[in-house]
Formats: C-alpha cells, structure tokens, sequence
C-alpha cells in the first residue's frame, strides 16, 4: 500500500476535490485546516462552493459574513475584508457566494489571488465544488497540490480516477488521495473494496485514511472541528495534516 512521507512537498496552495458530492470534501477542509493551525501553521480556508457554501457553517461563524470571495474577484472589496477570523486560533476563512459564481473567471485573478494570499498563509487550502466542472477546473490551474478525496464505493472509486485525471490535463501534477469514511467491518465482510482497490482504481498515491467516525457529524453540526477530540477521524485528520507538513506518519490500522 502507497502512502505519503517527508517527500510530499505539497505547496502553500492545496486544491480539495471530489468526483461526487457526499463523501466528506469539506469536512477533510476544515479538519485538515484545523489540524495544521493547531500546529501553528497559519491557515485560510477558502470556500469556492459557489451558491451551496457549508464552511461557514461548519465553523459556526455564518453571522460573521459580510464579504465573500465573488466580491474579491470582482474588485468590491479587498481580500483583507473578505477574511473571517475563526474561533480555531490561526485558523481563517473566506467564504463563498451565496449565488451563483460567474462562468468565466479569468485564471489570472485567481492566480494573482491566491498568490497573493499565499505570502500571508503557511496554508492556503482551497474547498471547491464535487464534480469536474469550472468550480474545480479554474481553481486547479492556480494550485500547487490537490488532494482527491473519496469512499470506497465503486462510484466514487471510478470518479476519483476521472477527477484526478481531469487535474492533471490542468497542469495540476501533485495530487494525492484521502480515503474517506472507512468502515473496516464492511470491507472484511467484502461489502465494499478494501483500500488497495482503491488506490488503484484512482491510481494516485495515497495520503490518508480516515474512519466512519459519527462524532464527525456530531462536531460540525456544532460548529466545531472534530480535531480536538484525538481519536478516531480526528486522529486521522490530525495524521493527514501532519503529512502535509512533511512528517513521515504510518498509516492507521483497522
């Protein structure tokens, strides 16, 4: 089984993307993103979900809202107002629109943005839409590093495989993937694919694993990382981040 160590190299600027909605794309952003703050890496989350945004939700900080990243992008506000302070320390926010982002976005602001907010982040982690559409493809054009998130269902196995290869027709060559919602006793039963089927189905190096964890649900619903509770998920997503910050971490066992 392929996993990532020292050698990861990641970039300041990480894609977070999926081939279908549902399998836990903006729970790895904020919880990846809390883990690496709580490490004392600044981080910005940005939210490019345009017109479905959970981030803010996630992080219970909705009500802090007043600029997004549409508002950015089109000139009505400097990035500085459209960044949210979260209750995680180190840890910020731009949000999505509530509406619809345009169609045509030209790459160059977008390269120019997070180039930009780069200097100021160790971390810029980037949650964008599930599926191979602009919400994913013009974001990539601008990343240093994508990871792929998916379960081991043979749907979502085969679409990791087109998401990845859609990157990479971007120019966007490092990427990994993160196996998502594991249920051990399903995959000893052959319900599902066990990790290697996986990882060859997507055919991209692996990053992590993490749990079937209902605490996760129970910590977003409250507006809270799930991180803090190092166990489970948290211990994975804690793992991951660990990873990306150039820690060579074993895998979990199941």
């Amino acid at each position: 089984m392929t996993q990532t160590g020292k050698n990861l190299d990641a970039g300041k600027v990480i894609l977070i993307a999926s081939g279908k909605g549902g399998v836990g794309k903006s729970t790895l952003a904020v919880n990846c993103g809390a883990a690496l703050a709580a490490r004392g890496k600044k981080v910005l989350l940005i939210d490019s979900d345009a017109g479905l945004r959970s981030l803010d939700l996630m992080l219970a900080v909705s009500d802090r809202v007043i600029y997004d990243i549409s508002d950015v992008i089109s000139g009505r506000c400097e990035p500085a107002r459209a960044i949210i302070v979260t209750d995680c320390h180190n840890l910020h926010l731009m949000s999505a629109s509530q509406t619809d982002f345009p169609e045509m976005v030209d790459i160059s602001a977008i390269q120019t943005l997070y180039k930009g907010l780069s200097q100021y982040y160790d971390y810029v982690i980037v949650d964008s839409p599930a599926g191979i559409g602009s919400g994913v493809t013009v974001p990539a054009q601008a990343a240093d590093f994508a990871i792929v998130v998916a379960t081991n269902d043979s749907v979502c196995i085969r679409d990791a495989g087109r998401m990845a290869q859609s990157l990479r027709a971007r120019g966007l060559l490092k990427i990994s993937l993160v196996i998502n919602r594991v249920d051990a006793k399903l995959i000893r039963k052959k319900v599902l694919p066990d990790l290697d089927a996986v990882i060859d189905g997507a055919a991209v190096q692996l990053l992590g694993v993490v749990p079937e964890d209902r605490r996760v649900i129970m910590a977003a619903a409250a507006g809270k990382p799930v991180t803090v509770l190092r166990r489970g998920a948290s211990a994975a997503f804690s793992n991951i981040a660990a990873r990306l910050d150039g820690e060579n971490i074993p895998l979990m066992r199941f």
